[in-house]
């Protein structure tokens, strides 16, 4: 009798693994997804060197953000939960703040700190939307 339900046991907490296990790793579709996201950010990239300047960091950090959203994104879908979704929700505020920051850097003086300030400013409201 203590056999079987040890054995009982066993195979119960076998199929529970099994069931959570996929959860906790990146399916195979995500990892393809990111790797596709990955090529784009790599062309993106490329398409910035002719750039100079200010500009040439704009377009790299705006090639950044959209890769930060995209595996944001597939990653959140992946994991198909709320918590999730908030991290892939606050990432992508991240990662368009990150932007903006970099936006403000070609401005002087009172435009600069303006820039930063709405930028700040954007990101908190985005923060306590999320409710992180």
């Amino acid at each position: 009798m203590n056999r079987s339900l040890h054995a009982l046991s066993v195979a119960m907490l076998t199929s529970l693994l099994g069931f959570a296990g996929p959860s906790l790793a990146t399916s195979d579709a995500a990892e393809a997804s990111i790797e596709r996201a990955e090529a784009r950010y790599e062309a993106a990239k490329e398409a910035c060197e002719p750039l100079r300047g200010n500009e040439q960091d704009v377009c790299e950090e705006k090639a950044k953000a959209e890769y930060e959203k995209a595996k944001a994104d597939i990653q959140a879908r992946d994991k198909g939960t709320a918590k999730a979704q908030r991290s892939a929700d606050a990432d992508k505020a991240k990662a368009d703040y990150d932007l903006a920051m970099e936006k403000c850097e070609s401005l002087k003086g009172q435009q600069h700190d303006a820039c930063e300030a709405e930028a700040k400013a954007v990101y908190e409201r985005a923060r306590a939307t999320i409710g992180r």
